[in-house]
Formats: structure tokens, sequence, C-alpha cells
């Protein structure tokens, strides 16, 4: 696809890390129309150019028309999502009658049970199409967070795989601040580019996509950590969850498939690799929680010991 059909502008300079703010990055993989480039200091990797906004809200709206995000929808871990809204309940600064808006709330299950939890809920969507029957039973609103007014309205608000496809995700995180009680919270999930399956994959890690996905960002947990340090918030919880599946990792370097044996061993391993890697910060799926810093900004929070010298993610 060419770079005029994404909305994309052709790149004269190397882009700015939207993590630590240098703008000592390189080229570190080139598909075909867009390049992937990693922080020197840091190791936050960015698609670059990415896509124009009006580009994102056609594309999405594309997408829910087609019955992309139904489809990967229906194989979300209803386990996962109820376990997320319980994390977040226990760590608010109130429960009981707080309110809580999801950003991208797609078919609405993590409003549903967070509803089941006490919140009063909310949610947005930047495609008209993603607003979707089974979510109308929640209030919502066809916009970006710019849409409503500043001001302590929620007590939470999350982010779940959304914030990576934003061209400037630090701007969203501070546009979420202005829009909290005090000492409100935001939860944030998105894949880890320092996970066990992007480790493995390298250069093949199918996020890397940007026609498939359409990932703008691709961080770990040390940088969302900074990101939403850098916005005013301090993480009380971050965790991963998730391991590579070794059975694929053939096909995927164009290797002969194991045998029934060799995929048993791989299954197994598949299973030991997730149980050490997961507590380690390595598993696929990273989960940060972060809390409201009054008076916090970019100029007060200061810098973390260890990038000057080029640290990697």
């Amino acid at each position: 696809m060419a770079r005029a059909a994404l909305g994309m502008a052709v790149l004269t300079d190397a882009p700015c890390c939207v993590v630590c703010g240098s703008v000592d990055t390189t080229r570190w993989r080139i598909p075909t129309d867009v390049a992937i480039w990693r922080c020197r200091r840091c190791g936050a990797r960015v698609t670059s150019p990415a896509p124009s906004p009006a580009h994102l809200r056609e594309r999405y709206e594309e997408e829910h028309r087609s019955g992309k995000w139904e489809r990967l929808m229906e194989h979300a871990d209803g386990g996962e999502i109820e376990r997320r809204a319980r994390v977040i309940t226990r760590l608010a600064p109130r429960s009981s009658g707080g309110t809580l808006l999801d950003v991208g709330f797609g078919d609405g299950r993590f409003l549903d049970a967070a509803g089941r939890l006490g919140w009063k809920t909310m949610g947005t969507e930047i495609a008209l199409s993603a607003a979707s029957q089974a979510a109308r039973r929640h209030p919502r609103i066809v916009g970006d967070l710019e849409t409503l007014r500043e001001g302590p309205i929620f007590d939470v608000i999350t982010f779940f795989d959304v914030l990576e496809h934003l061209r400037e995700p630090a701007d969203v995180v501070r546009q979420a601040g202005a829009r909290l009680r005090e000492h409100g919270l935001i939860a944030i999930t998105m894949p880890n580019v320092r996970g066990t399956a992007s480790l493995l994959s390298a250069s093949r890690w199918p996020y890397y996509d940007f026609g498939a996905y359409g990932h703008i960002h691709h961080l770990s947990p040390r940088h969302v950590r900074e990101l939403v340090r850098r916005a005013g918030f301090e993480t009380v919880y971050e965790e991963t969850r998730g391991s590579v599946d070794l059975r694929d990792l053939p096909a995927m370097y164009g290797w002969t498939a194991p045998s029934k044996i060799g995929a048993w061993v791989c299954d197994k391993a598949s299973g030991a690799l997730a149980r050490l890697a997961q507590p380690l910060g390595f598993g696929n799926t990273l989960f940060t929680v972060a809390r409201k810093v009054p008076g916090g900004s970019d100029r007060t929070l200061g810098e973390p010991a260890g990038w000057r010298n080029g640290a990697r993610g």
C-alpha cells in the first residue's frame, strides 16, 4: 500500500522518541512503505511516518464495518477481562459509585465487568461503526478524549490495546489526567516489545506489520512506566502475561514442522517458559495501572537513571 493511501507524509527527519524525548533514533526495520525506528537511548520503537488522524479514523471505521474486530473480540479471554476489572477496583481510591471511562470500548465487555463491580461506566470510540449493539447498554461518545470537557469527571480511565495505535500516546495520557479526579487511575494494556514472542520472533514479530495490526508504537513495561511518569502519573501496578507458543516458530522461520512428539515437547516447553517469563516482565501482554500525581508534569518529575547512556528498553 502506498504512503499516499495510508495518509502518510514523506519523512525527512528521524522521529523524536515519545518515551524519553530523545532525537537519537535510527531506522531499525524497513518494510515496503514505512520504517520502524528504534530509540538508541531507551530502546522504544515507533512506526514512522505515522498515519494521519483522519486515516486512522477511516481505517477503524472500515475494520469495524468488515467485522474484523468483532471476530477478534470473540476470542478474548472473558476471565482476563473480569480479572482486570477486579485489579483496578482494588487499586482505585474509591470503587463504590465511582465513574470509569473505557477509551476504545469495543464490544463493551470490560464495561460490563466494571458495572458488575459497582462502577458507573462510559465508553468512547473514534469510529462510529464501532459503537456496536452490545455496547449500547453503556453511555458512549463517538470521538476522542478531547471531545470531553476538562475537569475532575472520572475516577478511572482505561486504555486497553489503544495507546499503541495513536500518534501521540503521551499527549493522550496527559488529556486523561486533565479529566481525572484527584488520585485517579489510568490502566493500560498493549503487546510487550520485550515479551518472549517479540524476542524470539525478532523482526518477524507480527505486531511490527502495520498493515495487519496498525500498531505505531512498540513499548515495554519500562517504556510505559516512563511515558506515564512524564505525563504526571506514578505506576502502582505492573505485570506481564502470556508467552510464546514454540510450535509456531518453525513456520515463522521457514523450518520443517516438528513431529507429533516434537510438537508435544514444544507445547510443554511453552508452558514452562510462560511460568518463568511472566514474573520477570517477559510476558507477551503488559498491564500497567498508574495513579495521577498532584501537580506532576514533564518538568517536575525528572529523568530516570541509566537512560543517558543508551540503556535498552
